[in-house]
Formats: C-alpha cells, sequence, structure tokens
C-alpha cells in the first residue's frame, strides 16, 4: 500500500478500477501517454466469389446479370409513381393553374337560394 488513503481504499472494499486518482481506472479510461499512436485500422474483408459444383463461376455471373421481369415491372411502377409526384408537386394547391386576375373562371357555381327540393 502506497499511503493511507489507499490502505483506507482497500479496507472499505472499493475497487481500484471506480476511484479516478488510481492507475487502474486512468489505464480503463485511456488517459496517461499519448505518443500519437493511431488505432489499429481494420482490413476490409474482400468477397470472394467461387464456383459451386456443377456451375461455372461464368454461369453465376450470367445468371446475376439477368434482370427479371418481376423486378423490373416493380421497378417501372416505382418510376411512375415518383413520376405523377413530381408533376402533382409542381401544381398549386388549388389544382388547375388560374391566374387571379380571372374571377369567373375559377370561382364555384352560385347557389341556389330559395328553390324547394
Amino acid at each position: 500500500m502506497g499511503s493511507s488513503k489507499a490502505k483506507s481504499m482497500v479496507h472499505q472494499r472499493k475497487k481500484p478500477s471506480k476511484l479516478m486518482w488510481t492507475q487502474s481506472w486512468r489505464r480503463l479510461n485511456k488517459k496517461g501517454k499519448d505518443d500519437g499512436v493511431q488505432k489499429k485500422r481494420t482490413r476490409k474483408v474482400a468477397k470472394v466469389q467461387r464456383a459451386i459444383v456443377g456451375v461455372s463461376l461464368e454461369e453465376i455471373r450470367k445468371k446475376r446479370s439477368v434482370v427479371r421481369p418481376k423486378v423490373a415491372a416493380t421497378d417501372a411502377g416505382a418510376k411512375e409513381v415518383k413520376d405523377k409526384k413530381k408533376n402533382k408537386a409542381l401544381l398549386p394547391r388549388g389544382g388547375a393553374a388560374v391566374p387571379k386576375n380571372q374571377k369567373g373562371a375559377a370561382s364555384a357555381p352560385a347557389k341556389n337560394i330559395g328553390q324547394k327540393r
């Protein structure tokens, strides 16, 4: 034991890694010497494609490159929806584009007041 403080903490059963003034806490929390050491870089794993028994690598690549009709149809459908949304966003909120100075063209029809059904 180095000091009475350390002795007291041992008797209280305190963990050294919980006490900020101990070396173990400083080691755990990466305090202290910093000689410009960088973190180790992890290597990105290169994926290697291998042939399966009975199927060559070229055949696998051909099958992957073929666009399935179902996938193509969903892509085309999604594109149509996007185009519709784009066109809808370009129009003003009121519907058809009518200049503000033309009153009669865009106004609502007159109500039939006083007529019974």
